[in-house]
């Protein structure tokens, strides 16, 4: 970002850091009343013109059919999203540029190339609202503006600003810090979690992919802070603490104002959120009568001098009670359309006051609800499954007054192509996010962990050639018969490994080695139990190999049931460790997999951590499986460390001991040959009050041999998820016939969604293949319902 002189000199007096506040920060100085400029009666008549809303989301969408509805000519310049496009409402859509600079001319050029003098601008993004107020002197002369002047909005887009605008207020927020450098956030003493985030946006660039970094301690938070200055400039990074709680802790006061005055406002919860690749958003609001916030709020946008549609977003602490303030929004939100089924439909007001009108003061009623249902239905299912919704408390949610973010029986549209946009929107994320951060590229070296030829082409790791201490611990392991150790009585904490393996030699020497060569804490041993499931015993000669030190040692035993369940319960019944650790066979370890995921334990006060398990392939593996695998596989978390896990396996893993060893089993065994045992024995520990997070520092590493790069692998491993996750989902349910029947429709509805993609991607290998798994999980979910399970383990 580059400031002039005199801006570089008003922005340290207004973010002078020895100075608690700025008093110029409060003192909003506007050369003319907020209404000379809103109604423009100096350039314009009173006759009413039309509309270009700027933005092709479902916001713009709301703008579109609020003013469309009332016979007001309306105008599209679509982004990458194009719903409101479609919209029956939308006289016209034309592409909006992507520069800046290339923007203000286009909006010139298309005034005076179409006669559009007179006409409102709506923008729907925080860019464009920025671009407008910079430029507030040169558009007000040919367009109404529904935006006030960068002198006043700038408040509220430089998070900075309003952090010493809430100071001087009196309101509660988030600890905030305004680090000038990296030596600065070294000795910075606060409280963690912390997040680290921008303070407006700088264009498109990756720090845009989301809002924030999560550090869970100084070490993180420092490569969070390298991260975002190779981003963005390092002025606009600040650091806040994190509010624990759900989206149900989540609320916003949401007004029209004049002059800071609220002419028409709303008070709801954002009850229901999904994760996009900015963040949240919500999924599902509902109005609230909540007075202690829009009290926290009226003194916030008086002080801002506010004109014009804003949200102000809270947070109520769980630890104090107290309402904090997270963001101010000076532009349409989310959910604006709520305000159409409380009364307070806000663009066709805010439409009316910039044509003179003077419209009354209105409070928005309660009990209105907004959703945004195709987002909404996986955070539904998460709750449900995890017993904190029940289905009759989610479907009264739904009764009216009910307004649908994108459906419109008056429009219809526009919510038939928005299901298959947000998966390809979902896809783009997944395919673009790191599968785990903070850490090298760890994957093995094929020679040393498989002696099998043709893996390569992945970088070295685990120290096998280059880590003499690790290649003297693996020697001293493996190559001393008739030397049995026995753990080192300084230990403090003991860690078992559970490995349950069948016909698997190759991959299994290649775990065992990974074990033998952890950078353990020096409190730490391991104790590794590998239980063969081959009635051959096939294993047994290799863990005979490998003797017992002071760091590590080994447990041999058989279960020759072919019963995936017994063979994990075998291990877990022979554990003595405080702590316990599942990889497979076919896996190996970083070489601080152990360590990592004890810190993440500790760190976030957590039950139990999920690491991720990350494919390597050999040099047959064609191109497409390697491009698309971050979409083929499930078990690399796209959220970041200390976010709670929502899918669980047992592939990478470390729980306390305590948990397993208060329930029978502790693996079902009626989930022996189909698959699914862990997923559900973590649900079941989840509604015991267990808590599970991700930690992407401790990768595993899987090999997928040629059998499984192959389309037909990948949709038998989507047809078992399938399978058991609605298996799962009907077993915890207490309306089990009621939640068949919602499970069976929205199998059929996602079922066919994604067969039609199938045939619009078809050109694509890795789009086909994605949406032929995505059909084979729908085909596994519908026969689920009806007590056909997909055997795995046959």
């Amino acid at each position: 970002m580059t400031r002039t002189a005199p801006d570089r000199a008003a922005y340290a007096a207004l973010c002078n850091k020895n100075v608690l506040y700025s008093e110029r920060v409060c003192m909003v100085v506007v050369s003319e009343s907020s209404r000379e400029w809103l109604t423009n009666g100096k350039w314009f008549s009173t006759r009413q013109a039309g509309a270009l809303v700027i933005g092709g989301d479902h916001r713009a969408l709301g703008v579109v059919r609020s003013l469309g509805r009332k016979g007001i000519p309306v105008w599209v310049l679509r982004d990458h999203h194009f719903v409101a496009g479609l919209s029956r409402y939308a006289k016209r859509h034309l592409r909006w540029p992507a520069g800046d600079g290339d923007r203000l001319q286009y909006l010139l050029n298309l005034c005076e190339k179409h006669k559009l003098h007179g006409w409102a601008l709506f923008p729907t993004d925080d860019e464009t609202v920025a671009l407008i107020a910079r430029n507030h002197s040169v558009l007000r002369k040919r367009f109404r503006l529904t935006t006030p002047p960068w002198e006043v909005l700038r408040l509220a887009y430089d998070k900075r600003l309003t952090h010493r605008l809430a100071v001087k207020n009196g309101v509660d927020q988030p600890q905030t810090y305004l680090p000038k450098n990296q030596q600065e956030i070294a000795a910075l003493e606060c409280r963690f979690p912390v997040i680290l985030k921008l303070a407006f946006t700088q264009g498109a660039n990756d720090s845009t992919d989301s809002k924030a970094w999560r550090a869970g301690d100084r070490e993180a938070l420092l490569s969070s802070y390298d991260e975002a200055c190779a981003l963005a400039d390092p002025e606009v990074i600040m650091i806040q603490e994190w509010i624990p709680g759900g989206s149900e802790e989540q609320f916003s006061f949401a007004a029209l104002c004049v002059d800071g005055d609220p002419l028409a406002w709303i008070t709801a919860r954002r009850t229901r959120q999904y994760a996009t690749d900015h963040g949240l958003e919500s999924s599902y609001v509902e109005s609230a009568d909540v007075p202690e916030i829009e009290a926290l709020a009226r003194p916030l946008l008086k002080a801002l001098s506010s004109t014009g549609l804003v949200e102000v977003e809270f947070k109520r602490d769980p630890r104090d009670g107290r309402y904090k303030l997270l963001d101010i929004n000076s532009r349409v939100w989310d959910w604006h359309t709520l305000g159409s089924q409380a009364g307070t439909d806000f663009p066709h007001l805010l439409w009316r006051v910039i044509h003179g009108e003077r419209i009354p003061e209105t409070r928005g009623l309660a009990g209105a609800r907004w959703v945004r249902m195709v987002p909404d239905l996986p955070a539904v299912l998460k709750e449900i499954f995890q017993g904190r919704l029940a289905p009759r408390t989610y479907l009264r949610t739904l009764r009216g007054p009910l307004e649908f973010a994108v459906f419109a029986f008056d429009d219809p549209i526009p919510a038939l192509v928005d299901a298959p946009y947000l998966a390809w929107q979902a896809w783009k994320w997944r395919a673009k996010a790191k599968p785990f951060s903070g850490v090298a590229d760890e994957r093995p070296q094929g020679e040393f962990i498989f002696p099998t030829a043709g893996v390569a082409g992945i970088p070295p790791a685990i120290g096998a050639n280059n880590d003499v201490a690790g290649r003297q611990k693996f020697q001293t392991a493996r190559n001393s018969p008739g030397k049995s150790g026995s753990l080192k009585r300084d230990a403090t904490m003991v860690c078992s490994v559970c490995v349950a393996t069948y016909k698997r030699p190759q991959t299994l020497d290649g775990l065992l080695r990974s074990l033998v060569q952890q950078a353990l804490p020096k409190d730490v041993v391991l104790e590794v139990i590998v239980v063969d499931n081959d009635p051959e015993r096939s294993a047994e000669s290799l863990v005979r190999q490998y003797e017992n030190t002071r760091e590590i040692t080994f447990q041999y035993f058989s279960q020759p049931i072919k019963n995936i369940s017994l063979t994990r319960n075998v291990a877990v019944q022979n554990t003595t460790g405080t702590h316990i650790l599942f990889i497979d066979d076919d896996e190996v370890a970083c070489p601080d997999w152990v360590a990592r995921l004890l810190k993440a334990l500790k760190e976030y006060d957590a039950d139990g951590v999920f690491g991720p398990s990350v494919p390597f392939f050999d040099n047959t593996a064609p191109e497409w499986i390697r491009k698309g695998v971050r979409l083929f596989v499930d078990t690399i978390p796209v959220t970041p460390t200390g976010t709670e896990a929502g899918l669980t396996w047992t592939c990478n893993c470390l729980v306390k001991a305590s948990l397993l060893r208060g329930i029978e089993g502790p693996f079902d065994p009626a989930y022996g040959l189909t698959g699914g045992e862990d997923g559900d024995l973590f649900e079941r520990l989840k509604r015991r009050g267990a808590r599970f997070i991700y930690c992407n520092e401790a990768p595993a590493f899987e090999y997928w041999p040629s059998g499984r790069t192959r389309v037909s692998y990948l949709v038998r491993r989507s047809l078992m998820g399938g399978s058991f996750h609605t298996r799962m989902t009907i077993a915890a349910s207490r309306r089990k016939m009621r939640v068949r029947l919602f499970l069976l429709l929205k199998a059929i509805f996602f079922g066919l969604t994604s067969l039609a993609l199938v045939v619009i991607a078809f050109p694509s290998k890795v789009w086909r293949t994605y949406w032929e798994m995505k059909v084979a999980s729908n085909t596994g979910r519908f026969l689920a319902v009806f007590g056909r399970y997909y055997q795995a383990y046959k």
